[in-house]
């Protein structure tokens, strides 16, 4: 999803305001409608009662959580910058939306979407493949998750940051989230998912360099992790 050039119009609430897109829509099957522009926290508060059902991660990263019973969290999808988030469908899912890395999102009003749905059905049926593309990646980590080591669940994490921040075949690679939140995302605890890190380290699949980044030193064999054979080299924790 490409972003927008944005014109202040006037607030509607605090630290929201109202935004035109450039002219120039780039492909964009959004760009040409008016939109909120307000930061994840206020979004994720006031949507329930606001009339935006679609909304876009401009920066930053939001996420749907679930807490078990006796407490313990955990995160079944994330939204990153671009992709679009859809609450028709989050609503009745059990979850709560959560920011996990403060940005700002484009807010679009379910009467302009109707809009376009009715008059341009080319340009709807773009935005409902960057939906159907979220579908994919969380059935893929549902594979993550129900079938996977924890070094093999860590090993497609890094590969899912780097296809989803289009790093096309780059070796450093920003993982976006805290380590309580990846741990959260990957149905681990964070001392376990501590121990990924070191393991994969150790057999200098990865080097960890400053902030959030990772390095990837050896991708065929990190890669062969990812899709389910940690046993062969002997890393399973």
């Amino acid at each position: 999803m490409q972003n927008f050039t944005t014109a202040r119009h006037g607030c509607e609430a605090a630290g929201s305001f109202t935004c035109m897109a450039s002219a120039d829509d780039n492909g964009d099957p959004l760009a040409r409608l008016p939109y909120q522009l307000t930061d994840i926290e206020s979004a994720l508060k006031h949507v329930r009662r606001a009339p935006y059902p679609i909304i876009i991660i401009s920066s930053g990263a939001a996420g749907l959580q679930h807490f078990l019973k006796d407490g313990r969290r955990t995160i079944s999808t994330i939204f990153l910058t671009g992709e679009v988030l859809d609450f028709s469908q989050i609503r009745g899912s059990g979850g709560s939306l959560c920011c996990l890395l403060p940005g700002q999102v484009q807010m679009f009003n379910a009467v302009d979407l109707e809009k376009l749905r009715q008059e341009n059905p080319q340009a709807w049926s773009s935005l409902m493949v960057d939906k159907f593309r979220c579908c994919s990646q969380i059935a893929n980590h549902s594979v993550d998750l129900a079938r996977k080591s924890a070094v093999e669940k860590l090993a497609s994490f890094i590969f899912e940051c780097r296809n989803r921040q289009a790093a096309e075949r780059g070796k450093l690679i920003n993982l976006i989230l805290n380590r309580i939140d990846i741990a959260d995302y990957m149905g681990l605890r964070p001392e376990t998912l501590s121990r990924a890190f070191t393991k994969l380290k150790q057999l200098k699949m990865i080097a960890c360099e400053c902030g959030d980044c990772i390095h990837i030193l050896n991708e065929p064999a990190l890669r062969q992790i990812a899709n389910g054979a940690a046993d062969e080299f002997a890393c399973a924790v």
